[in-house]
């Protein structure tokens, strides 16, 4: 992680007044109840979707990760008070032989970040921040793989405005345009390496060399055509049944399948010139 350890003691000096600043003085620890997105998802599809086996957490702060899964429909976390942490959720579905699956991207909350202090219920994972959860993870794993203390890794957390980021790719996720966005496509490593040295800047956000391809397409070319093709980003999925169309980039394989059995490797150079291979959805190996 470039210069890191130089960046982050310079940050550590000047933030005195940050809200992760004041933890270090306010360290009370407290019990976050939080729910996990609905299964199968409302809105579209929902006949269509995998039954879900469980839910494989994440949860991720400064010097520690934890993982584990639940069946339940909501969990507790301790935390300490303004103290950042990210938590993603990836739903592991079944298959139609009875294996398990981890095809779908995780559902994620970025602690304090996503507080709403306007609302009074409970907060949930949600499938728009899963992205940048995720991110956020690795960020607290690098960091934790340079040797950086816990309140230099909290620090560097915190000079990043992760609300703003996290607006910014809600907005273009649910406006109507053309092409749908999708966070996923985004390459890490540079948005990473720019966090970790402040140097980000918002174009980072909006991936370069994306087109839409309808499933008109890819409909003759799919083995089960009584079957909607779905996309591993749930929210996508509103796109491709009003608009029957999703996302790629050009020269990025994706993968778009059923979530039941079949999928389609998919290389694109361009809107004409589309490469498709037949695979079976992949088979989940437990990894805790």
């Amino acid at each position: 992680m470039r210069n890191l350890i130089f960046y982050t003691m310079i940050f550590t000096l000047v933030l005195a007044t940050s809200s992760c600043s004041q933890a270090m003085t306010q360290p009370a620890e407290e019990t976050l109840e939080i729910s996990l997105p609905d299964w199968p998802p409302d809105g579209c599809y929902t006949d269509h979707y995998p039954q879900l086996s469980h839910w494989y957490i994440q949860i991720a702060g400064a010097g520690f990760q934890k993982s584990f899964y639940s069946a339940q429909s909501q969990i507790s976390v301790q935390i300490k008070k303004n103290r950042p942490l990210c938590i993603t959720a990836k739903p592991i579905t079944l298959l139609y032989d009875g294996s398990e699956s981890d095809y779908f991207k995780p559902a994620g909350y970025m602690y304090p970040f996503s507080e709403d202090s306007s609302s009074n219920t409970a907060p949930t994972l949600n499938w728009e921040q899963g992205y940048l959860a995720n991110l956020m993870q690795k960020l607290f794993k690098r960091c934790n793989t340079e040797g950086l203390s816990q309140i230099d890794t909290e620090y560097l957390i915190c000079t990043f405005n992760w609300r703003k980021a996290q607006t910014s790719i809600e907005q273009k996720i649910h406006i109507d345009s053309e092409i749908f966005y999708n966070p996923w496509l985004i390459p890490e490593s540079p948005v990473l390496e720019a966090v970790s040295s402040h140097s980000f800047k918002s174009s980072l956000l909006t991936p370069a060399g994306i087109l839409s391809i309808t499933t008109d397409q890819l409909k003759n070319s799919f083995i089960t055509s009584d079957s909607p093709l779905l996309s591993s980003f749930i929210p996508e999925n509103f796109c491709i049944e009003q608009k029957n169309q999703f996302t790629v980039m050009k020269n990025s394989p994706i993968i778009i399948g059923d979530g039941n059995k079949y999928a389609l490797y998919i290389t694109c150079k361009s809107a004409k010139n589309i490469s498709l291979e037949h695979i079976y959805l992949p088979i989940y190996i437990e990894d805790i």
